[in-house]
Formats: structure tokens, C-alpha cells, sequence
């Protein structure tokens, strides 16, 4: 079970307390954005996106809206629930699942065009669930399919507030405002964790001024770009 707590419950409350970006943001981030100008070019018609973590659904349908057919994953059962009812409504092409992502994903025989990540990797804190994670999404990929990853910096500030705990030589960080934990990565950590199956693309260290709780904070975080080696 996704670090043997109650992550579902823990998440839920956030959602509903609207502490962190994602808990609270409706526009899609600048960093889907600048990662989609890649295909701006290329037909979209029938590719494949992959959201994961994708909370209350505001990349999925944003990427629905640019002509991708669009799964969903997330382990809050009520985020799925609205993000099928919106879809339905809207005629949009997506489809979202309640997933634990530190076990099998269950995403029958579906290979994906590109998958993006916005702040969700970072909080899985055992090497198991890291593990697992890279290899479903490993197994989900087509061959040369893109891969979008954002997480928080070790410098970031909002977090360097608080005490720090190893776990297997990474910074884990407890937010004790939802007791939601998160690793803190610095680039290469990143790039030796997901070189077995991704090639990077682009790198690039955000430095922004952003809202957590109610109080603004200079937050430094990760985009990374990368491409699958392996079908």
C-alpha cells in the first residue's frame, strides 16, 4: 500500500483544504505548456497522454482540449469521480482511474505518446515505490515516447523550513501542515534514478515566487524533459 499510511485520506483533506498549488490551481502549468510547443508540429490525432498523480484534472483536460486521448491516474477516489462526470459532460476524451502508484498501475495494454508528472513522484518516499513507479512507467511507454517531470529542488524554501530525515542518502521532508511527506532531489539524482530507461532532454531549475498554505515563498523546482529508450 502506497507508504503504508492512509495517503488517500491525507490528500483528500488537502484537496479540500486548498494548501498547495496543486490542490487549488485550475490553468495548466507553464511548464505543460512550454513541454507541448515539442509537438506543436506533429499530429496529435488518436496520440496518447498519460497523466499521473493528475488530482482534479486540470492538465488532463488541458491536454484533452490540445487533441489528446487522455488517461488519469490518482490515488483520491473523489478527484476521479469529478474528473469522469467533467469529462462526460464535456464529451472530452478522457478517462481517469484510482491508482496506487507504489503497486501495479492496471492500465490493460495501453501504451502512451507522452506521460507527464507535476509534482508527484516526489512524494513517493521508499526506494520500492520509486521503483515500481519507473518500472510501470517503463512498461507504459511506447519506445521514444516523452516523459514531463516536475518536483522541488533541495533549496527549495518553502520546505528547507522544516527538519530533514534520510531515507537511502535522499532529503525527506514532512509538511506539518497536511503530513504529506516529500523528497527534496537535486538534478542528478534525477537523471541516475531514471538513466536506465530515459535519455534527458531538457533541464531546467524554475526559481518562483508561489503560494503554500497562504503564505508566498520563493520555490525552486525541477523541469525535466525526457525520452523513453526502451519499448
Amino acid at each position: 500500500m502506497y507508504e503504508e499510511k492512509n495517503i488517500e485520506n491525507l490528500w483528500s483533506k488537502e484537496y479540500q483544504a486548498k494548501g498547495v498549488p496543486s490542490s487549488f490551481k485550475e490553468t495548466p502549468s507553464s511548464n505543460l505548456v512550454d513541454f507541448l510547443r515539442l509537438f506543436s508540429k506533429e499530429k496529435l490525432s488518436d496520440s496518447k497522454a498519460l497523466d499521473i498523480g493528475c488530482g482534479k484534472g486540470r492538465h488532463s483536460f488541458y491536454l484533452a482540449e490540445k487533441g489528446y486521448l487522455v488517461t488519469g491516474i490518482d490515488i483520491v477516489a473523489t478527484n476521479i469521480d469529478e474528473i469522469n462526470n467533467a469529462a462526460l459532460n464535456s464529451a472530452l476524451p478522457i478517462k481517469a482511474y484510482k491508482r496506487d502508484l507504489s503497486e501495479n498501475w492496471h492500465l490493460e495494454n495501453e501504451k502512451f505518446d507522452i506521460a507527464i508528472d507535476c509534482f508527484c513522484f516526489k512524494h513517493l518516499i521508499s526506494i520500492e515505490s520509486r521503483e515500481n513507479y519507473l518500472n510501470e512507467l517503463n512498461r507504459y511507454l511506447k519506445p521514444k515516447a516523452y516523459y514531463l517531470l516536475t518536483l522541488s529542488d533541495i533549496d527549495d524554501a518553502y520546505y528547507k523550513q522544516f527538519p530533514v530525515r534520510k531515507e537511502e542518502e535522499l532529503q525527506v521532508i514532512l509538511d506539518p501542515v497536511n503530513n504529506i511527506e516529500s523528497i527534496l532531489y537535486a538534478k542528478e539524482q534525477i537523471l541516475n534514478f531514471f538513466s536506465k530507461y530515459f535519455d534527458l532532454i531538457d533541464h531546467k531549475l524554475n526559481h518562483a515566487f508561489s503560494e503554500m498554505h497562504g503564505k508566498t515563498f520563493l520555490r525552486s523546482t525541477h523541469k525535466f524533459v525526457m525520452q523513453h529508450k526502451i519499448g
